[in-house]
């Protein structure tokens, strides 16, 4: 089986306001989201930038695209790009999300 990827006590805020805390209540909202506007979608990222914290805490940077998004009625919606800051701790030797907040900058 594959490894975690959350940390037990890991937390989500996703762009549209979405608090989840807990692998359980996390693998929820992406389950929701995937099976609803982000079905069938393709997630590309680039420009990550990673900054060490301490040897266990790192933080990462990104930037992503959600390409072959739907409206919930099932019409082409436009792709998604947007930012995401994780933060991963090193626990028993494996590294896990702590915390992920992916989110859109606003547009002036």
């Amino acid at each position: 089986p594959m490894p975690p990827l959350w940390a037990n006590d890991g937390t989500l805020i996703n762009p549209f306001g979405v608090f989840a805390q807990g692998r359980e209540a996390i693998t929820k909202v992406f389950v929701t989201e995937h099976t609803g506007v982000f079905k069938g979608t393709t997630y590309k990222t680039n420009d990550v930038k990673v900054q060490w914290a301490t040897p266990d805490v790192a933080i990462a940077d990104l930037t992503a695209n959600i390409s072959g998004v739907h409206t919930p009625d099932g019409a082409t919606a436009p792709d998604f790009p947007h930012h995401v800051t994780w933060v991963f701790v090193k626990k028993d030797g494996q590294w896990l999300a702590a915390a992920a907040r992916p989110y859109q900058f606003s547009k002036q």
